[in-house]
């Protein structure tokens, strides 16, 4: 189910990554799509390798020694979340630029929460507290991609020329 999940998620932000690289080509725009693309890349990648079981779950299984497959599933979670961190964090900064202050606030508490939740869930993850924080870390950061996500929509162009209206360049 893990897998399935990942999977899922993984072609969502990768989807996510296109419209956002069709919205803003350059500069901390292009560096959103990058960061939300290797998110989306690291997610696809954790799907390919199990993590070891860990304090008594799955059910019947015990803990043992670290495997390589549980390593890389831990791996490419850590890269991912600092990659979907960055993003929050370099949208934040493009929409301070563009005079946006909602959403640049959006994107440093965004940021904020997945880099907290994810560092904090990671150290207590043998917890319910630790495991708690991780899902937080996950809805917020999933939470600030469809929230920015849909304010880049409201930035790109109609794809009609005639019925375009004038907008300020998103770079």
């Amino acid at each position: 189910m893990q897998r399935a999940n990942l999977v899922i998620s993984a072609l969502m932000v990768l989807a996510a990554t296109y419209g956002i690289l069709r919205a803003i080509r350059t500069g901390r725009g292009l560096a959103i799509g990058v960061l939300t693309g290797a998110y989306g890349v690291c997610l696809a990648l954790s799907a390919l390798f199990l993590p070891d079981p860990s304090g008594g779950f799955p059910p019947g299984e015990s803990s043992g020694a670290a495997t390589t497959g549980g390593i890389l599933h831990l791996a490419f979670g850590a890269i991912g979340f600092a990659c979907l961190a960055a993003a929050a964090f370099a949208y934040a900064r493009w929409a301070s630029v563009r005079g946006e202050r909602a959403q640049a606030l959006l994107g440093l508490c965004g940021g904020i929460v997945v880099l907290v939740g994810f560092v904090a869930g990671a150290a207590l993850a043998r917890s319910p507290i630790g495991v708690a924080l991780l899902w937080a870390s996950v809805l917020a950061g999933l939470l600030w991609l469809a929230l920015a996500c849909a304010h880049l929509y409201t930035v790109v162009p109609h794809p009609v020329l005639a019925q375009r209206a004038p907008h300020p360049d998103p770079a």
